[in-house]
C-alpha cells in the first residue's frame, strides 16, 4: 500500500523509467553529460505532468557519486552556505542598525565622538595597557572570539570614554551595530517608546545589540525604575553573551554602593555587579586628568 501511495505521488522520473513506463517526451532529451572524474554518464531526470502523462520539463543531470565528485559537491555546498551565513550577518546587521537608528537617530555620534579614535589616543606608560586591551577586544570581536566585555576603571580624565568611543567607532566601520550613552541616555529612551507603545522592541535592541557601551555607570542618583531597567539589560546580555563595556570612576564595591537607593535595602546592586564581573574584564585606567593637564 505505502509503495503504490508512493509511486502516485512520484513526479520525478529517470530517463531509463521514462522509457520503461511509456511516459511520452514532449521536449529535446539533454545531451549526455559524464562526470569529469570518472567519466561515469550522468543520466537527465524528467518531471512528470500528471494530466497528460508527458514529460515538459527535464532537470539537470543527476550527480555523481564518485568520490572525487562527493567532495567538489560538498565543497560546492559549504560555499553556498557560507555565502548564506554571511549574506544574513549583513541582513542582521542592517535591522540593527535600523533600529538603533529609530531609537537614537545619529545623535550620539558627534563631531567629536569621531575624533576619539585609537590614533588620536596619545599613550604613555600609563595608560599603554588602557589601549592594548582595546586592541585586542577589537580584535578578538573582529574574529568573533569576543564574548566577553570590559570595566574600565578609573578617575576622570584618564581616557576610558575616549577608548570606548574608539572602539565604537572602529567596529563601526564594518557596519557592526552599536549603541553608547549613559544609563541615563539609555532609560531615557523609554519615555518614546512608552507614547509608541515600542518599549518592549527596545529592550530587544538592549538585549541584542552586537556591542552596548555605557559610559559612567554609577554618576547617577538611582531609583527603582532605573535599577530595574539596568538590571534587565544586563541580565538579558549575560544570557545572550553578548559583549558590554562600562565605564566609570568607581571600583566594584563603590559601584555597588552608587547603584543602591538611598535609604533602601535591596539585592539587586549585588547582582548587577555579580553579573557584570561574569561578563566583563577590568582594566584599570591610570594616569592623570588630561583635561586638566
Amino acid at each position: 500500500m505505502q509503495t503504490q501511495t508512493q509511486e502516485k505521488l512520484k513526479i520525478l522520473y529517470s530517463l531509463e523509467e521514462i522509457k520503461e513506463k511509456g511516459f511520452q517526451i514532449k521536449v529535446p532529451i539533454p545531451k549526455e553529460r559524464r562526470c569529469p572524474y570518472c567519466n561515469k554518464a550522468l543520466m537527465p531526470k524528467g518531471i512528470l505532468n500528471p494530466i497528460d502523462k508527458s514529460i515538459h520539463i527535464f532537470l539537470q543531470n543527476e550527480k555523481c557519486n564518485c568520490s572525487k565528485a562527493t567532495e567538489e559537491q560538498n565543497k560546492i555546498q559549504m560555499e553556498r552556505e557560507k555565502q548564506l551565513l554571511k549574506d544574513y550577518e549583513e541582513f542582521r546587521k542592517e535591522k540593527l542598525n535600523k533600529k538603533i537608528k529609530q531609537f537614537y537617530g545619529t545623535e550620539f555620534i558627534t563631531e567629536q565622538f569621531r575624533k576619539q579614535t585609537l590614533e588620536s589616543f596619545i599613550t604613555n606608560k600609563e595608560n599603554l595597557k588602557t589601549k592594548l586591551a582595546a586592541m585586542k577586544f577589537i580584535q578578538k570581536f573582529k574574529n568573533k572570539e569576543m564574548k566577553k566585555g570590559i570595566i574600565f576603571v578609573g578617575q576622570n580624565g584618564t581616557g576610558k570614554t575616549h577608548i570606548s568611543v574608539a572602539i565604537s567607532n572602529e567596529l563601526m566601520k564594518e557596519n557592526v551595530p552599536v549603541i553608547f550613552g549613559t544609563l541615563t541616555d539609555l532609560v531615557e529612551k523609554y519615555t518614546k517608546s512608552y507614547q509608541n507603545h515600542t518599549d518592549g522592541e527596545l529592550t530587544k535592541l538592549y538585549a541584542k545589540v552586537d556591542l552596548l557601551i555605557i559610559d559612567d555607570l554609577g554618576v547617577e542618583t538611582m531609583n527603582d525604575w532605573m535599577l530595574s531597567k539596568l538590571f534587565v539589560i544586563i541580565n538579558e546580555r549575560m544570557k545572550n553573551e553578548l559583549p558590554t563595556i562600562i565605564t566609570t570612576n568607581y571600583n566594584l564595591e563603590e559601584l555597588k554602593i552608587r547603584l543602591s537607593i538611598p535609604n533602601k535595602v535591596c539585592e539587586t546592586p549585588n547582582s548587577i555587579i555579580s553579573r557584570l564581573c561574569s561578563m566583563c574584564y577590568r582594566v584599570e585606567c591610570k594616569g592623570n586628568d588630561y583635561r586638566i593637564n
